[in-house]
């Protein structure tokens, strides 16, 4: 059965998973507490709590302290934060809108803070926040919108995976590093404006942003991860980086609507699967600084009428052309040393020359 907690005037602090697992719906607090923290584990995994005011002078909220409060879906966040732990808020899939805005100590967002808050629509961060850590937002199904301060410097890995209602997202210039799977699945994401002092986009860092349209990749960016536009099944036009040197493993593969792309001068290698299955790409133009086609490379690639290969070429690798049914001309190098298999060109039945 559900109670009310009041908490006592003179408490000073409170042990380590206090109230784990306890049934309370509401806590009530001394308008002017000693405490000035709230422990790791707290209130984690109440399955009765509906809100929580935290007192003014509470600075941290330690790590997990209310994580797994399924039914809790009103907070308030006292403006003198310092810290929120890891995990605080973590699976509270009734929560819908949270406002930091006013905590002006409060720098990072922690790692897993909101992760799997489900119903989580809405959230307005500290002007100050510089990092937002590992699946700080994961899972957050329900997010439209949120705002990345002008301060932050890294998004980290899996920040905002699998944000499914997230539309519009803008990267403020003093992010220098996306990190891995940072938008990995965020299937209704159709615009992304990025940070024009940015370096480095992790590993699936867009993967299967299957409506993602058109994207930019400012000039200061130099690497791109594995996979980090695979299954992006709605793009159809990408500007690269003039100083990219790589486009690494599976980069577009599955990205079926895909129709042009310029591989820049820059860029001198090509990674295993890098078009696999990119079915709209009519014409591919290979420029000279590169010497090898890796395998699988335009694989599946079956609009593919005309490719252009460079006398620089010495390499050809394992199914390289396979299935590209389209493909009417092709030309290969003399400069070519070496054919991995006898099924490059196997499903090539247009092949004219």
């Amino acid at each position: 059965m559900s109670s009310i907690l009041t908490i006592q005037a003179d408490t000073e602090k409170f042990r380590k998973r206090q109230y784990e697992n306890s049934n309370y719906s509401q806590i009530k607090f001394p308008k002017k507490a000693k405490f000035n923290k709230i422990p790791s584990s707290f209130m984690e995994n109440n399955r009765e709590l509906l809100s929580i005011d935290i007192p003014k002078n509470v600075k941290k909220i330690k790590e997990s302290a209310f994580k797994s409060c399924s039914l809790l879906g009103l907070i308030k966040i006292p403006a003198n934060l310092k810290k929120l732990g890891k995990s605080v808020f973590e699976n509270c899939r009734s929560l819908t809108v949270v406002d930091l805005s006013t905590c002006r100590y409060l720098t990072k967002i922690k790692a897993k803070t909101f992760a799997n808050c489900s119903k989580l629509r809405q959230i307005q961060l500290p002007e100050n926040t510089q990092k937002i850590s590992t699946a700080a937002f994961k899972n957050c199904e329900s997010l439209e919108e949120i705002i990345i301060p002008p301060n932050v410097r890294k998004i980290g890995n899996e920040s905002f995976r699998n944000c499914a209602s997230l539309t519009r997202i803008i990267i403020p210039n003093s992010v220098k590093r996306i990190g891995k799977s940072t938008f990995h699945g965020c299937i209704e994401l159709m615009e992304i404006i990025l940070s024009e002092n940015l370096q480095e986009i992790g590993d699936y860092g867009f993967k299967s942003c299957i409506r993602l349209n058109h994207i930019l990749i400012p000039n200061s960016v130099t690497k791109i991860g594995y996979e980090c536009f695979g299954n992006c099944r709605d793009l159809e036009s990408i500007v690269l980086s003039k100083n990219l040197t790589e486009l690494q493993n599976y980069t577009f593969a599955k990205c079926k609507s895909l129709k042009e792309i310029d591989i820049l001068s820059g860029i001198k290698k090509l990674g295993f699967f890098v078009f696999f299955y990119c079915e709209s790409l009519t014409e591919v133009v290979i420029p000279v600084q590169i010497s090898k086609i890796p395998n699988g490379c335009f694989l599946g690639c079956k609009n593919l009428r005309k490719i252009i290969l460079p006398n620089t070429i010495t390499k050809i690798g394992w199914q390289a052309f396979r299935k590209c049914e389209a493909l009417e001309e092709i030309e290969l190098p003399e400069s070519i040393e070496e054919l991995i298999d006898e099924f490059i060109l196997w499903g090539a039945n247009a092949l004219k020359k």
